[in-house]
């Protein structure tokens, strides 16, 4: 039986997600404007994504603490996954709004080739270069592997993220800081180093004061109208320690659910549905912002955790039909 404990940080992840696209995407970032009108609200905003900006880092993290071992089956697998949900909802689409499905830009979407679904073409590169990343780990020494990851995080820290004088990492959103993440989950794995056997407690207490340190590093540049987008970038430093650390809780974990391991089989399913090209900006997105500036904040709250598990429950749902149709197409084929 798969580790729960981990199948559960796996769930938490793309929950992280949803909460991320409720956020700064949905909403916009906020101003100074916004701060000075609504600071309680506006101080919300920033601590919630400080908490939850983790989550992309926490999904490859995974992959690298258990290792991606491509077969052929598991491959063809995960894209019947994402053709499922992205081919039904070109179909919906299509039967809702023809004029609209039919277009170049929604057969751009259909195929991914536009920048949306930019983890999916990410997440399938590092699938195929996961056996020569493999191949150094497992014939490394720690020694060696530790020297590699350390000299990649400083080169990414400052020319990928301080001064941006790479394009090759774009805050985190490419392959190449997936690479570094991945290396990062197996080095730590087999690390005899006492910075990762740390108490749980001491685990989330890093995660929460960083997450502190965000909120209030963001609120100040947020006040003096300075630019604070960087802060939330997924290779700042700051987050890709918070991510660990937040990780390594779920490590020291003991846990055992059938129930747990059932759900995180389909825990993909939740970033494919409501992250779908063809209904992410037209529901998902449109929906937070629309009752934001509608409702009361504390009525929104209560809509928007509502929408989540709604919107997480029919992605579980719905992959389980998949999961039935793609046992049926095996034996056909």
């Amino acid at each position: 039986m798969r580790d729960s404990n981990m199948e559960l940080l796996r769930i938490i992840a793309m929950l992280l997600v949803m909460i991320v696209h409720t956020g700064f995407v949905s909403l916009g970032q906020p101003s100074q404007h916004e701060l000075q009108s609504s600071p309680g609200i506006t101080t919300y905003r920033f601590f919630c994504q400080s908490l939850s900006i983790i989550c992309v880092n926490l999904f490859i993290l995974l992959s690298g603490w258990y290792g991606i071992r491509p077969q052929k089956k598991s491959f063809l697998r995960f894209l019947f996954q994402i053709a499922f949900f992205v081919l039904g909802g070109f179909f919906i689409y299509l039967s809702i709004t023809p004029e609209k499905a039919l277009t170049i830009e929604s057969l751009l979407k259909l195929f991914l080739l536009l920048p949306d679904n930019w983890f999916i073409k990410a997440y399938i590169l590092l699938y195929i270069l996961a056996p020569f990343l493999n191949s150094f780990l497992d014939s490394a020494t720690q020694s060696q592997k530790g020297k590699f990851i350390a000299s990649f995080f400083v080169i990414q820290s400052i020319y990928g993220w301080l001064f941006n004088g790479m394009r090759d990492f774009e805050d985190g959103y490419t392959t190449i800081s997936f690479i570094g993440l991945y290396m990062l989950a197996n080095y730590v794995r087999h690390s005899q180093s006492q910075f990762f056997k740390l108490s749980r407690k001491v685990d989330i207490l890093i995660y929460i004061l960083i997450s502190c340190a965000l909120t209030i590093l963001s609120l100040i540049l947020c006040a003096s109208n300075h630019s604070y987008e960087f802060l939330f970038a997924y290779n700042n430093p700051l987050v890709v320690i918070s991510s660990l650390y937040f990780f390594l809780y779920f490590t020291k974990l003991s846990l055992q659910s059938r129930i747990i391991n059932n759900i995180a089989t389909s825990s993909f399913a939740i970033y494919l549905l409501h992250c779908n090209p063809f209904f992410f900006r037209q529901i998902y997105t449109s929906t937070v912002s629309k009752r934001f500036y509608e409702q009361p904040f504390g009525c929104w709250l209560i809509a928007t955790i509502v929408f989540i598990i709604i919107t997480a429950t029919a992605s579980i749902c719905l992959d389980k039909i998949r999961i039935l149709l793609w046992a049926k197409l095996q034996k056909t084929i």
